[in-house]
């Protein structure tokens, strides 16, 4: 009898032990599920078109003194001529007194001062006459469609005085004669400038320049990053006048993009000049910046991991063990891992899924989640008890968390990018001036363990070249 006690007393302790084993496995190791459906991991990583246009406006100048120069030399012969009437024959000479000065009188007019001397004499008689007079010439300047500097000439005289010579009833007025005989200095005054600014002049100065450039830049990458330039189209815009100087804005734009590799093709033969609207300087450049989904699931985690979240006394209670990220097309898949107890729920762990949209805030500096969607349920009825937490206090404390502040890697982009711009062999010959310059995040693509952001760098660019040679 004592045996059968000893064996029915043995078969309940297994029994009780059994129990606590399957009670601490059970709580240990609840079962798990998928609360909502598992959204499939899809990448949209198409290639990214990194072309852009860059403009660079090359200033020429051209120094009023040069111009001051040719036109004195054109103008040191004396103009002689004789007009007849009749049998009276008129000799004139015209000659300046002083050279000529080439001043600025707007943005685009110049204009050209000169003092005159005139004298008439008739042959038979021997009446004579003399006046001066200061001669302005206001010369406009203008692109014509071809793209060539076309200078417009007006004539304005202030005649100290205007005397007439009377021979034999004939009046000769000195003031008319000298005036049409002053339309030749302003034609050879206009063919001077012409040639100055010639079009063929122009594009032996932009020769060297159109070239092909390759530049490496020091970005924060596992791979080297080169600067592309390729010249594309060559253009006038406009001719400034300066206190000192004719400002020339040749306007050459070039496909600007970023490689891994140099492999610049070379530049396509010079064209000829166009005309076209002004446009600013400026560097373009499309910036991919490489960026790891840890970067987010670490943010997250912080926000959430560990952390409890519940209504209150016997509601449900949920704690958050995990967060992940991975691609589903163009929306960003969110894995949170949970374990639940309390309130009527058995004690389980499970996954629930969102998605979410991955967009670009704060003027281009913040990546962030929004629309944040959780998948349809697979468990509707454990699913309607837990929604709350998940709709409410999870999702509030993930929300605000799913960012990335980039702006300390866009502020050494921007460092990288102005530092090599400022290099004098960024365009050959030339200096180079980059100012307010603007990076933002613009577009963002998703890879399968990376997402790509897309940053826009612009700056005005101006450049310097040295004078035109003559």
């Amino acid at each position: 009898m004592l045996n059968k006690f000893s064996s029915w007393k043995s078969v309940l302790v297994l029994i009780f032990l059994a129990g606590i084993s399957w009670f601490v496995f059970e709580w240990s190791f609840p079962p798990k599920l998928n609360l909502t459906q598992q959204p499939n991991q899809q990448t949209n990583t198409p290639k990214i078109d990194l072309n852009s246009t860059s403009n660079f406006g090359i200033q020429y100048t051209i120094p009023l003194s040069v111009i001051e120069k040719r036109l004195n030399k054109e103008s040191e012969t004396p103009l002689k001529g004789i007009k007849r009437k009749g049998l009276l024959k008129l000799k004139y000479e015209i000659k300046r007194l002083e050279d000529v000065k080439v001043v600025k009188l707007d943005n685009e007019t110049v204009r050209i001062i000169t003092r005159i001397d005139a004298k008439m004499r008739e042959s038979r008689t021997g009446s004579k006459a003399q006046v001066r007079a200061e001669v302005n010439l206001d010369m406009s300047l203008r692109i014509s469609d071809n793209g060539c500097p076309e200078p417009q000439i007006q004539t304005k005289q202030h005649w100290i005085k205007t005397p007439t010579l009377r021979v034999l009833g004939t009046r000769w007025s000195i003031r008319t004669l000298a005036s049409r005989t002053l339309k030749k200095l302003e034609s050879d005054f206009q063919k001077e400038i012409q040639e100055l600014l010639n079009c063929e002049k122009l594009r032996e100065q932009i020769k060297p320049h159109w070239a092909s450039q390759v530049h490496q830049l020091n970005l924060p990458y596992e791979q080297a990053t080169f600067l592309h330039l390729v010249p594309e189209s060559l253009s006038v815009s406009n001719v400034n006048v300066k206190d000192d100087h004719l400002g020339i804005t040749i306007n050459l734009a070039s496909k600007s993009w970023l490689a891994p590799a140099p492999s610049a093709p070379a530049a396509p033969p010079l064209p000829l000049i166009q005309r076209a609207p002004y446009q600013p300087g400026r560097l373009g450049l499309k910036i991919p910046i490489q960026v790891g989904y840890q970067q987010l699931t670490a943010a997250a985690q912080k926000a959430a991991v560990g952390k409890t979240f519940s209504q209150g006394d016997g509601s449900p209670r949920v704690t958050i063990k995990e967060v992940g990220f991975y691609p589903h097309g163009d929306r960003m898949a969110i894995r949170l891992g949970f374990l639940a107890r309390g309130g009527g729920v058995p004690r389980i762990r499970g996954t629930v899924y969102a998605t979410a949209k991955p967009v670009v805030k704060n003027d281009g500096s913040l990546l962030h989640l929004e629309d944040f969607q959780f998948e349809p349920a697979l468990d509707k009825h454990i699913w309607n008890v837990l929604a709350f937490l998940f709709h409410n206090p999870i999702k509030k404390a993930l929300v605000p968390n799913t960012r990335l502040d980039l702006v300390d890697q866009l502020t050494d982009l921007e460092r990288e990018v102005m530092e090599k711009a400022a290099n004098p062999k960024l365009i050959e010959g030339m200096s180079v001036d980059l100012r307010h310059p603007k990076l933002r995040l613009n577009a963002i693509y998703l890879g399968k363990e990376k997402m790509t952001v897309l940053v826009h760098f612009q700056a005005e660019l101006a450049v310097h070249a040295t004078k035109l040679q003559f």
